[in-house]
């Protein structure tokens, strides 16, 4: 796959009750393309998602 999105910085807003398959598709798709992706929520520590047990860890906050 061409590199179309090298060197571009993407931020990917998650809050708690996030759908995992949303989040993490998309971000790979950008990631396979090129791209630097950043996860930033509105807390520190972990978001939960909508279903129990899927959560991640965000390292930058809005």
């Amino acid at each position: 796959m061409a590199q179309e999105l090298s060197g571009k910085k993407i931020a990917i807003l998650v809050e708690n009750g996030f759908e995992r398959v949303e989040m993490t598709k998309p971000r790979q798709a950008l990631n396979d393309a090129g791209a630097q992706t950043y996860l930033i929520s509105p807390q520190r520590d972990k978001v939960q998602g909508w279903k129990r047990g899927h959560s991640i860890a965000c390292g930058l906050l809005y």
